[in-house]
């Protein structure tokens, strides 16, 4: 495994993350930022600012977005870096981002069982509390096909099946689409092997990730474009020859056994940003951008910010976040939204269209009755019962 020597400079990580979470409004235009503003009670954007424990996991984060912004979990999902950072680790290689699978992203898969491996809610329950109950540490991956070998296992697969690949265009120059070609696996561009490969997506980030793995806080020394050219070649001189025979030979007596060995070959990792991109519901083009803008830390129970400066007057609740391990939301600005109705343009819509009640307006009562069953009733909650 390659060993964290680069980020031994910055070892120790801070506790409790300040995260920044806003909803993008490029779909809206100046009436609905409007209607947003009288009838959600926005005043810049619809954003929530929370503090996580920095061990908590994206996939853990995932659950306390879906709660911050009023969504159930009824749609697929992903984390992804910034598109210049995602270019910048992969140099725009497949081959390259096949030796990150497992280590930073996840090789496509449509294993839904074994990626929402915890995904339990039944009928009836308090989606609310469930959700609590996901975002709240301990924080654990009981999956499989995150870790590194179940990855680079499946990179072998794809190198062996397809040592050439055929790229179909999808962009049209001079109004004709160019025809599609051959190139080998090995010297394809990520744009190559999208274009060959356009049901699966590549750029999805592994959500067993911690927040201190993926999440370069403010105060620590970001790690130079040399440190991380020399970790990522670190990464692709890894071999586990032995460790693949092991898995698709031998197998294991029992999860336990498989989860321990999975979690032992899970390569140490550098934190490579301060800003991360979520998408919810790509049919609807909800978008989160997430950015740390602070981080906390403590001594001999005097907690301090990345600024050096004393945190008295946070100091119970960034506590209670390190103890209990589960986010608080300090700050937001509007009010929550909800599943299907068709991304902030529909919502917008739907706020309109609540705006101009009538007596006797069956639709009205129609549109409130559907809202109300979506968890939606259009009342202020506070950021203290947020998450």
């Amino acid at each position: 495994m390659p060993a964290s020597n680069i980020d031994l400079k910055n070892s120790r990580y801070p506790k409790v993350l300040k995260l920044h979470l806003e909803l993008d409004m490029g779909y809206a235009d100046d009436d609905d930022i409007e209607v947003l503003k009288k009838r959600n009670d926005m005043e810049t954007a619809i954003s929530r600012d929370i503090l996580a424990p920095s061990e908590m996991t994206l996939h853990a984060l995932h659950y306390a977005i879906q709660r911050a912004f009023g969504w159930q979990n009824r749609h697929l999902h992903k984390f992804t870096l910034p598109r210049e950072l995602f270019n910048k680790v992969t140099s725009d290689s497949a081959a390259r981002w096949m030796t990150l699978a497992g280590v930073y992203f996840r090789f496509p898969s449509e294993d839904y069982p074994d990626i929402y491996w915890d995904d339990d809610y039944k009928d009836g329950q308090s989606i609310k509390t469930w959700l609590r109950k996901k975002y709240t540490g301990p924080f654990r991956y009981k999956g499989i096909g995150e870790h590194y070998i179940p990855c680079q296992i499946k990179v072998r697969r794809m190198q062996k099946e397809w040592p050439m690949i055929t790229v179909h265009e999808f962009e049209k120059i001079g109004g004709r689409r160019p025809k599609p070609y051959d190139v080998p696996l090995k010297d394809a561009t990520m744009h190559q092997l999208n274009c060959a490969f356009m049901d699966g997506t590549y750029d999805e980030l592994l959500e067993r990730l911690t927040l201190s793995q993926i999440i370069n806080a403010p105060g620590r020394a970001p790690a130079s474009d040399e440190d991380l050219r020399a970790f990522l070649d670190s990464v692709s001189e890894i071999t586990i020859d032995k460790e693949v025979g092991k898995v698709m030979k031998e197998g294991f007596s029992s999860q336990r056994k498989m989860t321990e060995f999975m979690d032992n070959y899970d390569p140490a990792v550098l934190p490579l940003t301060s800003e991360l991109q979520y998408d919810y519901d790509y049919g609807e083009d909800w978008e989160v951008r997430i950015s740390c803008t602070g981080s906390y830390d403590e001594a001999d129970g005097v907690w301090t910010g990345s600024d050096g400066s004393n945190e008295t007057a946070l100091g119970e609740t960034l506590a209670n976040v390190a103890e209990k391990r589960r986010p608080v939301c300090i700050a937001k600005d509007g009010h929550e939204v909800l599943d299907d109705v068709g991304g902030i343009m529909g919502y917008c819509d739907m706020l309109r269209r609540l705006a101009a009640w009538e007596p006797d307006d069956q639709e009205w009562d129609d549109i409130i009755e559907w809202a109300y069953s979506m968890g939606w009733d259009g009342r202020e909650i506070s950021a203290e019962r947020t998450l």
